[in-house]
C-alpha cells in the first residue's frame, strides 16, 4: 500500500475502519505479507513500529527498494499515487483506496477522471480486503482496463525502442 502525502496532519489511512484483527485474520488466510510504505514527508511516519502483527509491516523505502518491492509484490493498492502508472508494467492488479476522497479533491485535486482508473476503488478497509478477496480468488476484472491505461502510459512497448534509439542517434549524425 502506497499511500500518498497529504498537509493534513489529522488524515491517517488507519481511520477507515482498520482493524488489526481482520487484517491478522486476512494475513494468515492467504499466507502473505502486507506492506504500507509511507511518503517520506508523511504525518504516518509517527506509526512506524506501533503495531507488532507477523508479516504487516509499516515501511519508509527510497526510490529504488520501492521499485524493486513492486516487481516482488502481486498486488499494488495505492490512493491517488501516479506510481500506479510505473506499476502498469507488470500486468498486475491494482487497488484505489479512496479513503478521503472528498477531502483530497477539495486540497489537492485530480487532474484525470478518478473513476476511470484501472481497479476497483475502496472507501475503507473492509472493501479494501474484500476486493483483494475477489482478486485473489476470483476474476480480475480490471486487466483489459490496466492494458488500456498502459497503451495510454507508455506509447512504444514494441520491442523497438533500442531501434528507434539508434536510428535517431544514425540520424543526428548524419545530419551534422
Amino acid at each position: 500500500f502506497l499511500p500518498t502525502w497529504r498537509e493534513d496532519k489529522k488524515f491517517s489511512i488507519f481511520n477507515f475502519g482498520f482493524s488489526l484483527e481482520k487484517i491478522s485474520h486476512f494475513i494468515k488466510k492467504n499466507k502473505c505479507h502486507f506492506y504500507i510504505n509511507f511518503h517520506p514527508f508523511s504525518n504516518e511516519l509517527k506509526n512506524i513500529n506501533t503495531f507488532s502483527l507477523k508479516n504487516f509491516n509499516l515501511t519508509n523505502f527510497d526510490g529504488y527498494s520501492i521499485n524493486h518491492m513492486l516487481n516482488l509484490s502481486d498486488l499494488l493498492i495505492t490512493d491517488y499515487s501516479s506510481i500506479f502508472s510505473d506499476y502498469l508494467i507488470f500486468d498486475k492488479p491494482i487497488i484505489f483506496a479512496k479513503f478521503d476522497h472528498l477531502n483530497y479533491l477539495k486540497y489537492r485535486g485530480i487532474k484525470i477522471n478518478y473513476e476511470d482508473l484501472p481497479g476497483p476503488k475502496v472507501s475503507g478497509w473492509d472493501e479494501l480486503l474484500n476486493e483483494t478477496n475477489k482478486i485473489l480468488y476470483d476474476v480480475d476484472l480490471f486487466i483489459d482496463s490496466r492494458n488500456n491505461w498502459k497503451k495510454k502510459v507508455y506509447k512504444n512497448l514494441d520491442g523497438n525502442n533500442c531501434k528507434r534509439i539508434t536510428e535517431f542517434f544514425k540520424s543526428r549524425t548524419e545530419s551534422e
